[in-house]
Protein backbone atom coordinates (compact mmCIF):
# COMPACT_ATOMS: atom_id res chain seq x y z
CA UNK A 1 0.00 0.00 0.00
CA UNK A 2 2.77 2.38 0.86
CA UNK A 3 4.49 1.48 -2.25
CA UNK A 4 1.17 2.57 -4.15
CA UNK A 5 1.21 6.12 -2.25
CA UNK A 6 4.75 6.56 -2.86
CA UNK A 7 4.50 6.00 -6.89
CA UNK A 8 1.19 8.03 -6.79
CA UNK A 9 3.19 11.45 -4.99
CA UNK A 10 6.25 10.61 -7.76
CA UNK A 11 3.82 10.63 -10.68
CA UNK A 12 2.27 13.94 -9.90
CA UNK A 13 5.08 15.68 -8.37
CA UNK A 14 6.74 14.96 -11.79
CA UNK A 15 3.84 16.02 -13.52
CA UNK A 16 3.39 19.39 -11.92
CA UNK A 17 7.21 20.06 -12.10
CA UNK A 18 7.06 19.28 -15.95
CA UNK A 19 3.92 22.09 -16.01
CA UNK A 20 5.43 24.84 -14.28
CA UNK A 21 8.83 24.15 -16.22
CA UNK A 22 6.72 25.31 -19.00
CA UNK A 23 7.37 28.85 -19.95
CA UNK A 24 4.25 30.88 -21.11
CA UNK A 25 5.55 33.88 -21.79
CA UNK A 26 6.93 32.39 -24.85
CA UNK A 27 5.86 34.60 -28.26
CA UNK A 28 6.86 34.10 -31.81
CA UNK A 29 9.74 36.07 -33.54
CA UNK A 30 8.14 39.82 -33.99
CA UNK A 31 7.74 40.59 -37.91
CA UNK A 32 10.21 43.18 -37.95
CA UNK A 33 13.80 42.04 -36.72
CA UNK A 34 16.21 41.35 -38.91
CA UNK A 35 16.73 37.63 -37.69
CA UNK A 36 12.81 36.41 -37.74
CA UNK A 37 13.22 37.60 -41.82
CA UNK A 38 16.34 35.09 -42.13
CA UNK A 39 15.80 32.33 -40.17
CA UNK A 40 12.20 32.15 -38.54
CA UNK A 41 9.91 32.15 -41.65
CA UNK A 42 12.15 28.96 -42.77
CA UNK A 43 11.69 26.92 -39.22
CA UNK A 44 8.68 28.16 -36.46
CA UNK A 45 10.80 28.92 -33.18
CA UNK A 46 8.76 30.01 -30.08
CA UNK A 47 10.66 31.83 -27.21
CA UNK A 48 10.73 34.05 -25.17
CA UNK A 49 10.67 38.36 -26.51
CA UNK A 50 13.67 39.13 -24.32
CA UNK A 51 15.67 36.59 -26.17
CA UNK A 52 14.45 37.54 -29.31
CA UNK A 53 15.14 41.42 -28.64
CA UNK A 54 18.89 40.22 -27.79
CA UNK A 55 19.21 38.30 -30.54
CA UNK A 56 18.05 41.21 -32.79
CA UNK A 57 20.17 44.03 -31.40
CA UNK A 58 23.31 41.81 -31.45
CA UNK A 59 22.70 41.19 -35.41
CA UNK A 60 22.33 44.80 -35.91
CA UNK A 61 25.56 45.52 -34.04
CA UNK A 62 27.54 42.71 -36.01
CA UNK A 63 25.88 44.08 -39.26
CA UNK A 64 26.87 47.77 -38.16
CA UNK A 65 30.43 46.43 -37.77
CA UNK A 66 32.35 46.09 -41.17
CA UNK A 67 34.95 44.48 -39.53
CA UNK A 68 36.64 41.18 -38.62
CA UNK A 69 39.89 39.83 -37.69
CA UNK A 70 42.73 39.49 -40.39
CA UNK A 71 46.40 40.76 -40.98
CA UNK A 72 47.95 43.64 -42.76
CA UNK A 73 51.17 44.83 -43.55
CA UNK A 74 52.89 47.49 -41.47
CA UNK A 75 55.21 49.91 -43.42
CA UNK A 76 56.45 52.52 -40.66
CA UNK A 77 55.79 53.45 -37.24
CA UNK A 78 56.87 56.69 -35.83
CA UNK A 79 55.39 60.34 -36.39
CA UNK A 80 52.77 61.62 -38.01
CA UNK A 81 54.19 63.54 -40.74
CA UNK A 82 56.31 60.49 -42.29
CA UNK A 83 53.41 58.49 -41.77
CA UNK A 84 51.61 60.26 -43.93
CA UNK A 85 54.29 60.24 -46.64
CA UNK A 86 54.62 56.85 -46.38
CA UNK A 87 50.79 56.90 -47.57
CA UNK A 88 50.71 58.90 -50.05
CA UNK A 89 54.08 57.51 -51.63
CA UNK A 90 52.88 54.10 -51.64
CA UNK A 91 49.69 55.08 -53.09
CA UNK A 92 51.36 57.05 -55.68
CA UNK A 93 53.95 54.18 -56.82
CA UNK A 94 52.01 50.82 -56.60
CA UNK A 95 48.23 52.33 -57.04
CA UNK A 96 47.28 50.62 -54.16
CA UNK A 97 44.04 52.09 -52.23
CA UNK A 98 44.28 50.22 -48.85
CA UNK A 99 46.33 52.09 -47.25
CA UNK A 100 45.73 53.31 -43.36
CA UNK A 101 47.40 55.53 -40.87
CA UNK A 102 46.41 54.46 -37.27
CA UNK A 103 47.53 56.27 -34.32
CA UNK A 104 48.72 53.92 -31.44
CA UNK A 105 50.10 55.63 -28.88
CA UNK A 106 52.67 56.56 -28.70
CA UNK A 107 53.12 56.27 -32.47
CA UNK A 108 51.64 56.39 -35.79
CA UNK A 109 51.44 53.55 -38.17
CA UNK A 110 51.04 53.35 -41.87
CA UNK A 111 50.06 49.76 -42.76
CA UNK A 112 48.64 48.16 -45.93
CA UNK A 113 46.06 45.72 -47.46
CA UNK A 114 43.09 43.03 -45.84
CA UNK A 115 44.36 39.99 -45.44
CA UNK A 116 42.57 37.27 -44.28
CA UNK A 117 44.72 35.07 -43.46
CA UNK A 118 49.22 35.68 -42.64
CA UNK A 119 49.97 33.85 -45.94
CA UNK A 120 48.44 35.99 -48.13
CA UNK A 121 49.59 38.86 -46.29
CA UNK A 122 53.17 37.19 -46.47
CA UNK A 123 52.63 36.69 -49.95
CA UNK A 124 51.74 40.38 -50.98
CA UNK A 125 54.81 41.42 -48.17
CA UNK A 126 57.61 38.89 -50.62
CA UNK A 127 56.18 40.54 -54.00
CA UNK A 128 56.97 44.24 -52.83
CA UNK A 129 60.87 43.54 -52.57
CA UNK A 130 63.19 45.98 -51.94
CA UNK A 131 60.42 48.59 -51.02
CA UNK A 132 59.31 46.78 -47.81
CA UNK A 133 62.58 45.82 -46.33
CA UNK A 134 61.76 45.76 -42.15
CA UNK A 135 58.22 45.48 -42.84
CA UNK A 136 56.06 42.60 -41.11
CA UNK A 137 53.06 40.89 -41.10
CA UNK A 138 50.66 42.41 -38.03
CA UNK A 139 46.98 41.16 -37.11
CA UNK A 140 44.98 43.84 -37.12
CA UNK A 141 41.12 44.47 -37.29
CA UNK A 142 40.33 44.70 -41.11
CA UNK A 143 38.02 45.78 -43.65
CA UNK A 144 35.36 42.68 -45.01
CA UNK A 145 36.60 42.51 -48.84
CA UNK A 146 34.41 43.61 -51.05
CA UNK A 147 31.96 41.35 -52.85
CA UNK A 148 33.10 42.89 -56.50
CA UNK A 149 36.51 42.06 -55.62
CA UNK A 150 37.44 39.34 -58.26
CA UNK A 151 40.96 38.88 -56.36
CA UNK A 152 42.71 39.34 -53.05
CA UNK A 153 44.13 42.47 -52.56
CA UNK A 154 47.65 42.17 -54.38
CA UNK A 155 49.45 45.34 -55.47
CA UNK A 156 51.04 44.77 -59.46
Amino acid sequence: MNLHRLLAYILVFTVTCAAKGQDSTAVSAPEDTVLSQIVYDTYPVSMSASLVDLIDRQVKINSADKKTSGFRIQLYYGNREEAINRKSEFIETYQFERVYVDYEQPYFKTKIGDYKTSLEAEKVLRSLGDYCKGCFVVADEIQFPSLNDEHPIVPE
